[in-house]
């Protein structure tokens, strides 16, 4: 799968399918998202590089179940720290 025979040249029937999928996602509403995140990226505010800081958001977005053993409430970290009166807090 080197040199000459790492690509194909013609028609790419498999393609279509790919094609189709990302045309579907953007409209969607995928087109929204990909525009939100490069106009954080652009601003300075986002970068997918930072793995420190895809893991943080990925962590704030994720929902906590509530346990009946604890104390403590259920739902999303950060829902849960800008809006505590949601949580009768």
């Amino acid at each position: 799968m080197a040199g000459e025979k790492s690509f194909l040249t013609g028609s790419s029937p498999s393609n279509q399918r790919i094609e189709r999928w990302w045309l579907s996602n953007k409209q969607g509403g995928g087109q929204f998202w990909i525009e939100f995140f490069s106009n954080l990226e652009h601003m300075g505010k986002f970068s997918t590089s930072d793995h420190v800081q895809l893991c943080a958001q990925e962590w704030n977005q994720h929902r906590i179940r509530h346990t009946k053993s604890a104390e403590l409430p259920g739902g999303k970290p950060d829902l849960m720290y800008y809006l505590p009166e949601l949580y009768g807090k």
